[in-house]
């Protein structure tokens, strides 16, 4: 029988202790906080400038949202398969580029 014995437990320091994952983190947080603000903007913009009390308002502010999460939903997953195949920084790099491009 031990007494007095203290088990040292070693944590691992997590993943907010890598900063290039933090730095990614933080990247995508404010890129998808620009995209939820671009996105209720243009509803806005449609519902207050372009389109008051039209009878297809709400279908255009539809048609926004749905262009928005189409991608998201229906593409992602199948992209996803190749771009786990591919290098990680060449295709995170491009992503970004295209984004900034279509936009």
């Amino acid at each position: 029988m031990v007494t007095g014995h203290s088990v040292e437990s070693r944590e691992s320091p997590g993943l907010l202790a890598n900063r290039d994952f933090v730095l990614l983190l933080c990247g995508q947080t404010v890129s998808n906080f620009g995209d939820i603000i671009f996105d209720t903007t243009l509803t806005l913009w449609i519902a207050v400038r372009i389109a008051p009390a039209r009878s297809w308002a709400p279908l255009a502010i539809s048609g926004v949202l749905a262009a928005a999460t189409f991608p998201v939903l229906f593409v992602g997953p199948i992209a996803g398969v190749f771009v786990d195949r591919w290098n990680q920084r060449n295709t995170m790099l491009a992503a970004d580029a295209l984004r900034a491009v279509g936009c």
